[in-house]
Formats: structure tokens, sequence, C-alpha cells
């Protein structure tokens, strides 16, 4: 009754390896990866060799469905190794683990790579009695193409439904969701990721409560913890106070020049934070930051997206300028 379900897994296990092989070496160039993954799979093909429909080629990669097809790969391999003790004597299970952890950090590359341009922080303290979810459905609209849900006083079961809710509108506008420290509340969110402090929980232990493809930015107010925030794997930086703000109290002041600074250490998506509006947005793009993280700005607005847009002009405008330079 044991060997059917694992005869399943394996052979799922087996077309799966082989199309992120495909991935490895056609959309990423990683001819290592490449090798290392069919290897995997060859192993799985010894172990048994009875015939198999033909492996999957996927001719057109598209980056969500390598991120799910990661995450429920991670799952799938562990419980073919536990029911192939011999799979775990030839060190197969730390293979499989390298060389996933490999292409999961490439596919996380790409989906950062969408964190650009208007990332509004949605705070049930500073909407108050307004509708939250409606003043995010507005900056949606308005062009923003990321949110982050930070509620420092709702219990998590309590902030799941807004998350949830918050999750579909992004999906439906092409936006990333993060929440801010809960990587337990991402996952059953089914979010694109966490935001972290320096003093929440590190980057390394957050991960292991994270889907393989879920993203990790850090707040950074120096250039040392940038540095430190790059060493450990973040998946982006968020850089702040640019100015001063009443939004955040226990904020601390970085301005624009360590934003420039951070900008000439790393290729990593930034987002800038703190104090920014329509009148000084500009000068942060032009110093380096490719997303640029409001929240009485838009939260507060009498028009949430109209103040969306104006702001998603100026930074289109600002990282269209900085191309070209």
């Amino acid at each position: 009754m044991v060997q059917q379900p694992f005869n399943h897994h394996r052979d799922y296990l087996l077309h799966e390896l082989t199309a992120l092989a495909d991935i490895a070496g056609r959309h990423f160039h990683r001819d290592g990866l490449t090798a290392r993954l069919h290897d995997l799979a060859q192993a799985l093909l010894v172990s048994n060799p009875e015939p198999r429909p033909p492996l999957s080629n996927r001719t057109h990669v598209d980056t969500t469905f390598s991120l799910d097809l990661v995450s429920g790969i991670v799952l799938t391999a562990q419980s073919v190794i536990r029911g192939y003790p011999q799979m775990t004597e030839e060190d197969w299970a730390d293979k499989a683990t390298i060389a996933l952890a490999e292409l999961s950090a490439l596919l996380r590359k790409e989906h950062a790579a969408r964190l650009r341009g208007l990332y509004v922080i949605a705070d049930p303290e500073i909407a108050g009695s307004s509708d939250l979810a409606g003043l995010i459905a507005a900056a949606l609209q308005g062009g923003a193409k990321a949110v982050q849900l930070r509620d420092k006083h709702s219990d998590k079961g309590d902030q799941l439904p807004l998350a949830k809710t918050l999750a579909q509108m992004c999906r439906h506008h092409d936006a990333l969701l993060f929440i801010n420290d809960h990587a337990d509340l991402a996952v059953a969110a089914n979010a694109d990721g966490i935001h972290v402090g320096q003093h929440d929980l590190p980057v390394e232990e957050a991960r292991k409560s994270l889907l393989p493809h879920q993203l990790v930015g850090t707040s950074n107010a120096l250039v040392d913890e940038a540095h430190a925030s790059i060493g450990i794997g973040a998946d982006y930086l968020a850089v702040g106070a640019m100015f001063p703000t009443k939004t955040k109290l226990n904020t601390r002041p970085a301005g624009v020049e360590t934003l420039r600074m951070v900008r000439h250490i790393t290729d990593l998506p930034i987002v800038a934070i703190g104090g920014i509006n329509a009148t000084n947005v500009a000068e942060v793009v032009q110093a380096g930051a490719d997303a640029i993280c409001v929240t009485s700005a838009i939260l507060a607005a009498e028009d949430p997206e109209a103040a969306s847009a104006e702001l998603v002009e100026i930074i289109e405008k600002g990282l269209a300028t900085r191309r070209e330079a």
C-alpha cells in the first residue's frame, strides 16, 4: 500500500526535476545546475528503471509557474527521500537540497526584480476608521506595484482575512504583497514574502518557515546594515528613513546620501522609505531607489487613487531618466 504513493511521488519528481533542469539551462544558462538536476533525475530512474511516460519538455518558462514548481518539489523530494533510504545513504538528499536551493535563489532574484515603482504600506493604525482594503484597492488602481501589510496590534488570526484579500487584489493588479514580520502569516495568505526589521526574525531563520519562492526584505538605516543584509541573503533592501516622518516614530534617519552609498554596493532592488511625498520623490529615485515606500501619502490622501497615480508617474519618469544616464 505504501509503494504505490511512493512510486507516484517519484514519477512526479522525476518529471519535474527534468523540467527544472530545462529551466536552469535555457532560462538561467546555468549548465552546472542543469547537470546536477539531470543527475538527480537519473538517480530516480536507476532506483526503478520501469518504463514511464516521456519526460516533460516545456518550451516556455513562466516565472510564477517555476516558483510554484520549486515550492512543491521540495516537499515531494522529502517524501521520496523518506520512502527510499538508499537515496539518503548516497547523499541524494544533500544534493537535492543544494540544487533546489540554488534554483530557488535564481527564481527569487527574478521575482524580486518586479519590485519597481510605488510600494504602499497598509497600516490599519494610519487608516483609522477608513476601509483599509478599499484604500489599497484605490492605490493599486492608481498603479501601485507592491503592498505591505503592517499591523502591529492585531492577532495574526485576525489579520489573515485581510491578508488573503490583499493577496488576491495584488495578484489581480500584478503587484507584490509582503507581510510585516510574520512568516507564518505570509505562508497562510500566499503572500510574495515578508519584510523584517533589524530586530525581527533573522533572514535565515525566516526562510525556515517560508516557502522556497517567498521573498525576504530587510530594513536598513546604515550602509553596514545593508552589507549585512546582503550577506545573509535578503532579496531586497529597504533604506530609510529618507526624511523625517510621523508615521513610524521609532525609525532611524538614513538620508539620501546613505541611499546613494547602498546603491553602489548592490544590484538588489532598493526600496526607499520615510517621509517621501510628491515633492521629494524624484530626488530619492535619482539617488538609486527602485521603489518608493509610502504610508500616509496614500492612506491619508483625499483621493488615494489620484495620489498613487501622481507618485507613479514621477517614479516612472525618474527611473527612465536614470536608465538613460
